[in-house]
């Protein structure tokens, strides 16, 4: 750059000396002379430097140009090694007959890279992949089936219709509801053009966060599903995850349950524990809840005893003598102490017109009954019931059962 301004600044004062001496004329030819090679070779140096960067873009773009047709066709030159050689599947095609390898559809083994397990659906041989007349710019696909039968592969097709990509296992089905058809997800996969391997990663990562299915009764991750179909997970390892998914969700099922009993007693009985010693939310409160039933359930059962007591006291045949009920009264009040003090319940009369409120709305016909004095089996069959409720509930709070020596 220094040098073409000292030989412009050199330039511009030669022209102004022309009216010197016959030397410095020819001082100012040589400097013309040497100013038009430098012109010129500055020239050819541009030149050279268009040329050079119209060659790096032209590459760049050949490049690209490459790049982008690796990337639409999803071909890859896969190589097997020890790292990868249990992902690595290799694709068969079954031909549309005997005496062409013009192609219906691939197959492979979904386990391993060995040969496929079973045959073309519509011929009974599978030929290798490189015997297939196959073009240079297919686009590769995979189609996700239901349940846990492998993805097929297949390649991209243009709808006509929707002007959209469909792969080609999933065509005939392009108008098809989802329930007839067997399949639930599709993407792009690359294949090696020349050996037909491809990479079930590729499936598993595009997949793994579609949602889930249910299989066998449980919910089965899309992940979890490709990896058993494609043997990453042995059949072994599938079943007793399974077992161990059915007792989880036994489980489950029981602490739900149990949620929303102790819900349902909160509701019925939650105000009988606000006084007691327990806190609510902890395994007291809710031993509290439970016994707090019990003890209704016991009012209630010594409620409709006395009324089936009174409706047969004066008849040789009756629902319950007199020694029952006065044996039921003495339950009663163990049952009744027991509870009251352990919990501290002060209310306790309230909980006697809670069982009150449930005989008036369900046993009301209990009346009857009693005001019939007739001898009826749904009378026996209540009193029965009633007499074993009083009972249990005596010896699961610590009564005492057992027969005492009175001889």
């Amino acid at each position: 750059m220094m040098r073409n301004l000292l030989i412009i600044a050199i330039l511009a004062f030669s022209f102004s000396s022309k009216s010197f001496s016959f030397t410095h004329d020819k001082i100012i030819k040589d400097l013309n002379k040497a100013a038009e090679e430098l012109t010129k070779q500055n020239q050819k140096e541009s030149q050279s430097k268009k040329e050079s960067q119209s060659k790096k873009e032209t590459e760049k773009k050949k490049t690209s140009s490459e790049n982008k047709i690796q990337s639409v066709s999803g071909q890859t030159d896969l190589k097997i090694t020890p790292e990868n050689s249990r992902f690595i599947r290799k694709l068969y095609f079954c031909p549309r007959n005997s005496n062409t390898n013009f192609i219906t559809h691939f197959i492979y083994n979904p386990k391993k890279n060995d040969l496929p397990v079973y045959r073309c659906l519509n011929y009974e041989k599978y030929l290798d992949f490189n015997e297939a007349k196959i073009k240079q710019g297919w686009e590769w696909c995979y189609a996700v089936r239901k349940q846990l039968n492998p993805p097929e592969i297949g390649w991209y097709i243009l709808d006509k219709e929707t002007k959209k990509k469909i792969c080609s296992p999933i065509w005939k089905y392009r108008a098809e509801s989802d329930f007839n058809n067997p399949f639930i997800g599709s993407g792009p996969i690359k294949v090696d053009f020349k050996s037909g391997f491809f990479d079930i990663r590729d499936i598993i990562e595009q997949q793994k966060n579609e949602g889930n299915e249910t299989i066998h009764n449980r919910y089965v991750s899309r992940e979890y599903k490709l990896k058993v179909v494609f043997g990453l997970i042995s059949k072994e390892q599938y079943n007793m995850d399974v077992t161990m998914d059915e007792k989880l969700k036994e489980k489950e099922e029981v602490e739900k349950a149990q949620r929303e009993k102790i819900n349902s007693l909160e509701t019925s009985y939650g105000k009988f524990c606000v006084d007691s010693n327990s806190n609510k939310g902890t395994s007291e409160y809710e031993k509290c809840l439970s016994e707090s039933e019990v003890l209704v359930a016991s009012y209630l059962n010594y409620q409709i005893l006395t009324k089936l007591y009174n409706s047969r006291k004066n008849y040789a045949i009756q629902y319950v003598t007199s020694e029952q009920l006065a044996d039921v009264k003495e339950k009663l009040k163990f049952i009744e102490k027991q509870i009251v003090q352990k919990h501290n319940i002060k209310n306790e009369n309230q909980v006697w017109e809670k069982a009150t409120q449930i005989y008036n709305k369900e046993y009301y016909l209990v009346d009857r009954i009693e005001a019939s004095g007739e001898y009826l089996n749904q009378g026996k069959n209540l009193s029965t019931l009633s007499l074993n409720g009083i009972f249990s509930a005596y010896k699961d709070m610590g009564g005492s059962t057992s027969v005492k020596k009175n001889f």
